[in-house]
């Protein structure tokens, strides 16, 4: 007998019983959808899937607001801004470093593959029925989230290096 089959077959303690009863059931069907106007969420990864949707989720409003990011010139300029003013403006105008990087990678993956169709789909287009939309380009559910954590941790890791690129450049250009 296995020591898997031995922990299936071991009477449950009444601490267990009761730390599963303080669980939400887990769905019946794996590929259920959920009810209409409840929140989008995606199955549960580890921390690091959690953290990079958090990241690209950041991306995507990022990317709808971009154009509101810079702002307007006035009518008539000020004859001489405070330094605090500049430093203001600098930084509502210029986005963040790693939200530019990570659309540079984004961009850079080729438009026609599988994996970033679904992943702008998922945060771009934000369709509400994933199921209807994996189904539509002939996947499952469970692959259409697979696609899009290897895409996700694929960019991530191609954003980390245009950065550090980035910083290289700039210290070379500071010594030279």
């Amino acid at each position: 007998m296995t020591n898997a089959l031995r922990s299936a077959l071991r009477p449950i303690t009444a601490e267990e019983l009761m730390r599963s009863a303080a669980r939400p059931a887990a769905p019946a069907n794996d590929d259920a959808e959920p009810a209409p106007g409840a929140p989008y969420a995606e199955p549960d990864g580890d921390e690091v899937d959690q953290s990079l949707h958090a990241l690209f989720e950041e991306w995507a409003t990022w990317t709808r607001n971009r154009r509101y990011r810079a702002l307007t010139p006035p009518a008539s300029p000020p004859a001489a801004p405070s330094a605090e003013v500049r430093a203001l403006v600098a930084a509502i105008a210029a986005p963040p470093a790693q939200l530019v990087a990570l659309h540079l990678a984004i961009v850079s993956q080729p438009p026609e593959a599988l994996d970033r169709r679904v992943f702008e789909m998922h945060y771009i287009t934000r369709v509400m029925n994933v199921k209807a939309a994996a189904a539509a380009m002939k996947i499952s559910r469970n692959h259409w989230y697979r696609l899009i954590s290897a895409f996700r941790r694929r960019v991530y890791t191609i954003s980390q290096d245009i950065l550090e690129e980035t910083e290289a450049l700039k210290r070379d250009e500071g010594t030279s």
